[in-house]
């Protein structure tokens, strides 16, 4: 099924996409400033709610988006579904990502040459898995201070068991 919905473009539009790019793309959330997470929150379920909520999307159902022109950098993934969030962290948001797979293309007729059975491809797959040698006491330490410092990041766990199960099923 594809929906076709008619937004208006005008400035105030254009301004939240910018918005919530610089949201994501800069460190203004991981360094948790006042009031920051309040915006972020309220311009990312405006976004969804011009953009995704007039399509009657139900939860589980894939999208595809086929976005144009300074869309392409509008991660969609992080629109918020919903502004009543009962927690400060960030995991418990309700970002479309959790609720539906995303997939992008750059345009219609490149999504329908390349679907399966079109294309075999050469059963080749990159995987990457970066993985962190970070001892369990360096671990701890970074847990403690992340409320001071935000731009600490802990290692992704299981990635390279994720990896090895992907290598298991493909070959």
């Amino acid at each position: 099924e594809i929906n076709v919905n008619v937004y208006p473009v005008d400035s105030t539009f254009l301004m939240k996409m910018d918005t919530m790019r610089n949201f994501c793309f800069s460190n203004t959330l991981i360094s948790n400033r006042m009031g920051q997470a309040d915006h972020f929150r309220r311009v990312s379920s405006e976004l969804y709610d011009v953009l995704i909520r007039p399509c009657g999307v139900r939860k589980g159902e894939r999208l595809i988006i086929i976005p144009d022109a300074g869309m392409n950098y509008l991660p969609f993934d992080a629109l918020l579904s919903d502004t009543t969030i009962g927690s400060i962290y960030y995991r418990d948001y309700p970002f479309l990502i959790k609720s539906n797979p995303v997939i992008y293309s750059y345009s219609a007729t490149l999504l329908m040459n390349t679907r399966p059975g079109r294309n075999p491809g050469r059963g080749e797959l990159l995987a990457m898995a970066p993985a962190y040698d970070a001892s369990p006491e360096v671990s701890a330490s970074i847990t403690r201070e992340l409320d001071i410092n935000r731009e600490a990041l802990l290692p992704l766990q299981g990635t390279v068991e994720e990896i090895a199960g992907i290598q298991k099923i493909t070959g």
